[in-house]
């Protein structure tokens, strides 16, 4: 079913977030639909995977809520849709971020809203580990997480420090009320 509502468009599928990303790569892909239960990932890896490959990404997920859509923005997602909801809306989604706009539904545009128009100068990888970080991970943990280096990390953070403006000892706390603010 959910091939004949996308087949205006070339799609593929993939059985794990490995093959995703490969058949990204093989066909240059300009978007995705992107399961969160995919095997081989947590799903917000392969979102930040695909986004810092500049793959619009659209979530399609059987987990609905507020804190997952969240995440989801967090990892780089350009968009996001229940299962529940009706598959045409998928469509207009992709429509959506292919055009260069986010798409959220309705009940969840306040959650989209909430990421402040500053974050919008980070780059998706630079709001991955910002919402590891407003998790409680620290560097090391973050990094095993993303399969970077802690350097790289560090990097990441001083990155986000001077795009935001935000001092050494304040960019944990900030990430923890940013994540906060979204639940």
């Amino acid at each position: 079913p959910l091939r004949r509502t996308l087949r205006e468009w070339n799609c593929e599928t993939a059985p794990t977030a490995a093959a995703a990303l490969a058949l990204a790569k093989e066909f240059q892909a300009v978007a995705a639909v992107v399961d969160l239960g995919l095997p081989g990932s947590d799903g917000f890896s392969l979102i930040s995977s695909l986004a810092d490959k500049n793959v619009k990404v659209v979530v399609f997920s059987g987990t609905d809520d507020r804190v997952t859509v969240a995440h989801a923005i967090a990892a780089g997602a350009d968009g996001f849709i229940g299962k529940a909801r009706h598959e045409g809306e998928l469509v207009l989604a992709l429509r959506a971020v292919i055009g260069g706009q986010q798409y959220f539904p309705d009940e969840y545009a306040d959650v989209a809203a909430a990421f402040p128009p500053s974050l919008s100068l980070l780059t998706r990888a630079e709001r991955r580990v910002l919402s590891l970080l407003g998790e409680g991970h620290a560097t090391k943990a973050i990094a095993a997480r993303l399969g970077k280096s802690p350097r790289t990390i560090e990097t990441r953070r001083a990155e986000i420090r001077a795009k935001l403006d935000i001092g050494r000892g304040d960019l944990v706390p900030f990430a923890v009320a940013l994540r906060g603010g979204l639940r």
